[in-house]
């Protein structure tokens, strides 16, 4: 996986195992936390937020 110098591109870099797993849990963990900053209050109150309602 590597160019004609030796180097690896950006798009190879990109479909490679550790950074796919890396960026796996980066966004599980990032999407976790803006779930609980945006919908904290209402799971709290035992709710659900409304989704597909937008209006």
């Amino acid at each position: 996986m590597t160019n004609q110098d030796g180097r690896v591109t950006f798009w190879q870099a990109l479909r490679m195992k550790p950074v796919v797993h890396r960026a796996g849990r980066v966004a599980l963990i990032v999407g976790t936390i803006l779930v609980l900053i945006n919908q904290g209050e209402l799971f709290l109150a035992g709710e659900m937020p409304p989704y597909g309602r937008y209006c």
